[in-house]
């Protein structure tokens, strides 16, 4: 009977662990995690730049503000408490660089900042880099072009923003969502970035999906060299929406400390969990 036990519960170990290698080993499909080498992953950002990763926004208090960055990812809900956090942040001279989505519109609201944009996409048959849903746009400030990918033209951006990123003239609102141009739409320059300031900081907010993806970063590495990190010493990337996710934590850490240590540590347990199985026969 104890036989029976220890090798049914070496099995169970055993089982567990391959699971979890495999698990842990396979690509990310978490969009804008740097575990993710996908089109929506950040894993080229990381890689490229080595960014300080934020899994809890409360570590935003503890870095020098003044020479900081943070590339926020906009797509998840964020919490009074967490906001608190990054307004603090921003409040003391931080630079916050976002785009689009729930967590970058509830910070806005939360400074009290009105922001406006159609619902409709900005496209651009000209200016564009494969097809007319990725534009070509302008960075006014430093004369830099950036791709970016379901635009939308903002409308509204209170008296602390300031436009610092423009389409091109050849651009358009697809007021129909039909995914061309059509004669009752209007071929013209529209905003889609805006800088604002917020006490002795700034939020470079951009009306669009994450710019710093995999399928877009050699398009957009000047503008991070350039338009973001030239006279701020410190990278951070927010990845607290991947790190909620137990396994996509583990893929972080994974990439974070060291793949080679991580790796060797999950084959060493598949191989003790084999030794157990096989001297328990």
């Amino acid at each position: 009977m104890r036989y029976e036990y220890l090798v049914i519960s070496s099995s169970i170990i055993l089982a567990s662990l391959v699971a979890l290698s495999v698990i842990v080993l396979t690509p990310s499909p978490e969009p804008y995690s740097i575990a993710n080498n996908g089109p929506e992953g950040l894993s080229t950002l990381y890689n490229t730049f080595r960014p300080v990763i934020v899994l809890d926004y409360s570590k935003l208090s503890s870095v020098e503000q003044s020479k900081t960055v943070l590339i926020l990812v906009p797509d998840h809900d964020i919490s009074p408490r967490e906001l608190s956090y990054i307004s603090d942040f921003i409040g003391k001279g931080g630079l916050v660089i976002t785009s689009l989505g729930p967590a970058s519109i509830r910070l806005l609201e939360y400074l009290n900042v009105s922001i406006e944009y159609s619902n409709h996409l900005l496209l651009d048959e000209v200016s564009k880099l494969n097809n007319r849903f990725e534009p070509v746009v302008f960075y006014t400030t430093l004369n830099l072009s950036i791709v970016l990918k379901d635009a939308h033209p903002l409308t509204t951006w209170g008296s602390s923003g300031e436009c610092v990123v423009y389409s091109s003239p050849f651009s358009y609102i697809d007021l129909n969502d039909n995914g061309y141009y059509d004669l009752n739409e209007t071929v013209d320059s529209f905003c889609v970035g805006v800088r604002i300031r917020y006490l002795n900081g700034t939020i470079l907010f951009l009306a669009s999906s994450n710019p710093f993806v995999n399928e877009l970063f050699d398009y957009n590495r000047d503008f991070i060299i350039h338009g973001i990190t030239s006279d701020r010493s410190i990278l951070l990337i927010d990845q607290t929406l991947a790190g909620k996710n137990p396994v996509e934590y583990l893929r972080i850490q994974l990439v974070r400390e060291s793949s080679i240590v991580l790796t060797l540590l999950v084959v060493t347990l598949m191989v003790i969990g084999v030794a157990i199985v096989g001297k328990n026969r």
